[in-house]
């Protein structure tokens, strides 16, 4: 493999030659810049570069590869080397800590915590809904009507929220849903869901744009009989889903979840706003 100059790589930072560097490897990002999922924006902010503390806050290791193939690594290069742009001075900011999990009384405390202490373009990415969010709203509207109805002289000794979930048990009447980019949120992203979810008995669904990759996930349950399910996003190449649905299938989920109501990528408009503001920056 060619050793790469810091310098060389540093001239291929623009649309029509795009480079990167994720820990130490060199790739040529040129073709996928527009078919990046979130946007080109956030390749070329870092075109030329290093950007493997970019790439980690939401990928594995291994996607780079499985995305470009081995036609796309270009060589090597010395991260020391890599010249290093001009950046405006970081505002200072009072350092953000993480309350205590004793703290955390209802989902809310964590919804608000999560906002203090994530970056802005995580909190975007994971609390955004479309459009001008009505729908979103309206959902959480809806929730608020429902009422639990109390009752007296019941025996509660005893009580037992275990169900089945097509077929497979849960310790409750919920589950996981499918949510990418997990490491936004953690540095273990979807395997570190996968040994909560095990230790209280309940299932995951996966998603196809999840941080980690699925055997990664797999070998990160508490049990080889903890349940996992996957949700698809079918892809404009079919070729390339059918071959996700044969290796998740293959590292041993029990369903595979259809998304049928996407047929185009939601206008999350705080998302991408979020975005913009990160590339003027």
């Amino acid at each position: 493999m060619s050793n790469i100059a810091g310098p060389e790589l540093a001239r291929h930072n623009n649309r029509e030659s795009c480079w990167l560097a994720i820990h130490g490897t060199v790739w040529d990002v040129t073709s996928f810049v527009e078919e990046h999922p979130g946007g080109a924006g956030l390749i070329l902010k870092v075109a030329g570069q290093d950007a493997t503390s970019q790439y980690d806050m939401f990928h594995s290791p291994e996607l780079v590869k499985e995305t470009l193939g081995d036609e796309a690594c270009i060589g090597k290069v010395n991260p020391s080397e890599i010249p290093q742009p001009g950046r405006k001075p970081e505002p200072e900011q009072q350092k953000k800590k993480t309350p205590p999990l004793s703290a955390m009384i209802s989902v809310n405390d964590f919804e608000q915590a999560a906002e203090k202490t994530m970056s802005p373009e995580a909190w975007a990415y994971v609390s955004s809904g479309a459009d001008d969010e009505i729908s979103a709203r309206e959902n959480a509207r809806i929730y608020s009507k429902v009422f639990l109805r109390g009752r007296v002289l019941r025996k509660v000794g005893k009580v037992d929220c275990s169900t089945n979930i097509l077929g497979y048990p849960s310790a409750s009447p919920i589950y996981t849903s499918p949510v990418g980019l997990a490491k936004l949120v953690h540095p273990a992203g979807e395997c570190a869901i996968a040994a909560a979810d095990g230790k209280e008995g309940i299932i995951q669904v996966v998603n196809t744009v999840s941080s980690m990759p699925i055997e990664a996930i797999m070998d990160a349950r508490v049990s080889k009989d903890q349940t996992v399910f996957w949700q698809l996003y079918a892809d404009k190449d079919l070729e390339k889903s059918e071959a996700f649905v044969r290796r998740v299938e293959k590292a041993g989920v029990k369903s595979i979840w259809l998304t049928v109501d996407s047929p185009v990528v939601g206008n999350r408009e705080r998302d991408e706003r979020s975005k913009s503001g990160a590339e003027v920056s």
